[in-house]
């Protein structure tokens, strides 16, 4: 997986935000969910668990490579 930021102009302070988020691949057994996501300029955030708990599935939806389930990411 290549992940690749590019920084252009300054966004607002909100850089990601889900709302009733539900990822993975079968909706009756989705391997992350939540009712609310922000990620704040500034923030550091760390993704971490044990192999198969959805860790390259939250960042391929995130990429975009996967749509969530449910719910829906904005940037």
């Amino acid at each position: 997986m290549k992940l690749r930021l590019n920084a252009q102009d300054r966004s607002g302070d909100i850089v990601l935000r889900g709302r009733n988020l539900s990822i993975g691949y079968d909706r009756d057994q989705p391997l992350f969910t939540s009712d609310e996501l922000d990620l704040n300029r500034g923030d550091i955030a760390a993704l971490i668990g044990p192999n198969g708990t959805g860790k390259s599935t939250l960042l391929k939806t995130l990429l975009g490579e996967m749509q969530p389930l449910k719910g829906h990411l904005t940037f």
